[in-house]
Parts: structure tokens; sequence; C-alpha cells
């Protein structure tokens, strides 16, 4: 069996009596140096310490066959911790995992503000900056979980240099120690500021500002008149928020919008898949431009432009989570064939088709290679008005074809 014991910011002497009886037991202690260092009645032999190579942490606990092993956290291992790596290479079975507050709650709490509404993310290991900009975008307060390479004062530049502007920051330093500090300030002053290693940072955005940053929001329609978009090409608000409530983009997924046009859809899908990725695939010098346009718009980072001819532009792309098509310049067939070769089991496509030409051999497809799907229709009317007087004017009617591979 193997013991996950969280420890707190008061350290070993705030465990309880049931944890470090587990402990005094145990065959093996795994920890932090830190942690190592206030069991001074544990032999050095019965210690491993926990470094970055987790890999060799793994095989310490198998070749003991997991016999009265414990391992030491920091805080919760559930969060963010080694719970997760652990879980990877053992069965849940073969784990008791007993929480501690974590460092995060603890800095929300000196920081005085609720956390029920915040997004909680984690920079280590050098992770991409930009789920902080997303989140920052989307959500009033973000925990961070920082570390030496990913630090608050390069969180607060990588904020500024991507638009994000009025932020009030906390970071606590040290908890537990003597030492421990809570600084307050704005982005400029975190920026310029060096913070122990032992951090944790908070993100809060205290007013709306007045322009010069989207709102970032997990809301489908999205007017057509914010997104650069040539001659009214682009897939209305309404056809669009049909399409994506039939595709279901997730977080994590692969997203593969094949005739991206403008890439409103693929910008409107982008808050859903994160961390994942929308590839917006379009040959169009033309629409390509208004695409690169609109994602710089929208601060879209997790879509990215691919330039070409599908189905040739898609062989290098990751395989797909989910797919739409919103143009196929005639190759429709040949499109949806290769889209099948690449398409997992119970993963989704939805396809938008105009003429009855496209629409008999999306049909078709999804018969002949046994697809779950339905089609839905969608004629959209939109008052205009003329001479005082209020009209309904029809768009062409939409035929949106959704399947599921099974």
């Amino acid at each position: 069996m193997i013991n996950v014991i969280g420890v707190g910011i008061e350290g070993i002497r705030g465990l309880s009596g049931d944890s470090l009886k587990i402990i005094e037991d145990a065959k093996l202690v795994i920890g932090s140096e830190r942690h190592l260092k206030q069991l001074p009645d544990i032999p050095e032999s019965r210690k491993y310490s926990l470094k970055a190579d987790l890999f060799k942490v793994v095989d310490v606990i198998k070749k003991r066959k997991k016999q009265e092993t414990v391992v030491l956290a920091s805080g919760d291992p559930n969060l963010y911790g080694i719970t997760g790596y652990l879980l990877k290479n053992f069965i849940k079975e073969d784990l008791v995992i007993t929480p501690a507050v974590s460092s995060m709650q603890w800095a929300f709490a000196l920081a005085r503000e609720t956390w029920e509404d915040a997004e909680i993310i984690s920079v280590h290991g050098g992770r991409n900056l930009d789920d902080v900009v997303k989140a920052a975008l989307m959500r009033d307060k973000v925990g961070v979980f920082t570390d030496d390479k990913n630090s608050p004062d390069k969180v607060a530049g990588f904020l500024i240099k991507n638009g994000i502007q009025e932020r009030k920051v906390y970071v606590c330093e040290n908890l537990g120690l003597e030492n421990a500090s809570l600084f307050e300030g704005d982005l400029q002053e975190t920026a310029q500021k060096r913070f122990s290693p032992m951090n944790v940072m908070i993100i809060k955005k205290e007013k709306a500002e007045e322009g010069g940053e989207r709102i970032y929001s997990k809301t489908l329609g999205i007017p057509d008149f914010q997104f650069a978009h040539r001659e009214g090409m682009i897939t209305k608000a309404e056809v669009r928020a049909i399409a994506l409530s039939k595709l279901r983009p997730d977080r994590g997924n692969i997203m593969w919008d094949i005739g991206a046009g403008s890439g409103s859809v693929s910008i409107e899908a982008e808050p859903f898949v994160l961390p994942g990725k929308v590839f917006a695939v379009e040959k169009d010098i033309k629409q390509l431009a208004y695409l690169k346009k609109n994602i710089a718009r929208f601060q879209a980072s997790g879509v990215e432009p691919v330039s070409g001819d599908a189905p040739e532009a898609l062989v290098n792309l990751p395989d797909p989570d989910v797919v739409f098509i919103g143009g196929s310049s005639g190759q429709l067939t040949e499109i949806l064939h290769y889209v099948d070769e690449r398409l997992k089991t119970g993963k989704r496509l939805v396809a938008n088709v105009v003429t009855l030409e496209n629409f008999s051999e999306a049909l078709q497809f999804m018969k002949d290679y046994g697809y779950a799907f339905d089609i839905t229709t969608a004629s959209v009317s939109r008052s205009k008005e003329l001479s005082g007087k209020h009209f309904m004017v029809g768009g062409n009617p939409i035929n949106i074809i959704f399947g599921i591979k099974t």
C-alpha cells in the first residue's frame, strides 16, 4: 500500500496522530528534503529524497513492492500534485490519500478572497504561459502555481505583453516559514519584483476595462460584426451556435475546422477546447488573411491557421477529436473519407452544406460508413428596417449534418 500524505504549511508537526503513526511504521518514506529533515527519528536508510526525476521514485516503490510506503507531498497532492503521476503508474487501489490544506487555499485566505469562482492552473515545468492569458481573460480570479522558470514576474510580464491591462496581483511567499509574506500590487509592479521560489500567485480582475481587451468567455453567438470578413462570407452566429452545439468541443480536444474562412467557428470553439487546439484549414489567401486578423483580434492563440487544400493539408495535423467542415471546394467526398481514416470511434463530425449535391454526398457518406447521424436544416431570418417599417429578410437554408463515428 502507498500512503500519500499531504503536509500543510505547519510541516510534519501539523499532521494527525494517525498520519504520524503511518509514517513511523513505514518501510520507506519518500518526500522533499525539507519534509524529510523534519523526521529525525526515521533512519536515513528508510528515507528517499523526492526530486524532479519522478520516474526513479516509481522504480524505487516498485522494487519495495509497494509495501508500507509513504509519499509526503505539499498541501493537497490531488491539486497539481504527485497523485496524478502515481495514478499513471499504479492502480487506484494501491493508493490511500490524505490531503492537507493546499498552499493555494492558504493564498486565497491570506488575500481575503473567495476561490469558488477562480480558475486554478499550474505553470510548473516551463509550461506555456498562453494558458494564463486565457484564464485571465475568461475568469475574474486566477490562482497560479509558479516555479523558478515561470516565476510571478515572468507571468506578469507575459500578461502585459499579451494586452492584459488592469489586474491586482497577490503573491504569497514562503508559506509556513518565519519569513512568510504577502505581496500586493498591479501587473507592472509584479513584473519588476523578484520573489522567493516558494510562492503562490493570484491574479484578480477588479474592474472592467474600456476597450483594448476582449473579455473571453465560454458563450455561443459572438455577433458577426465583431469578426473581420469578406462580403458577408461568414458562418452566421445562429448557424454557428447550432453547429457547435452538435459538435460539443470539450476541454483538451483537438479540433479540425476545414474550410475555416474567416475563422468564426474556430475562434468561438477555442475557449471550449483549451488547453487543446483548433487547426483552422483554409486555402484561399484572402480568407486566410481575415482568419489571421481575427485570431489577433480575439487573442485566440489556441487557433492555428493552416494554409492549403484539404485533405492534403490535414496529413501532418494531430488526430482530431472533433471535425467541422464549413467548406470543401468540390472535394467533400475526398475530405470525408480522409477524416474517417483519422477519426476514432465515438468522435464527432459536423458538416455545414448548402448545395443539394454536397448534401447528397454527405448523407451517402454517413450511411455507407455507419455513422450515427442526424440532420438539422436552419433557415435564419433577420429583421431589417425599410421606410420606418421592419421586415424579416431570410438567408439561404443551411443543412447541418452531425455524425458520430461508430
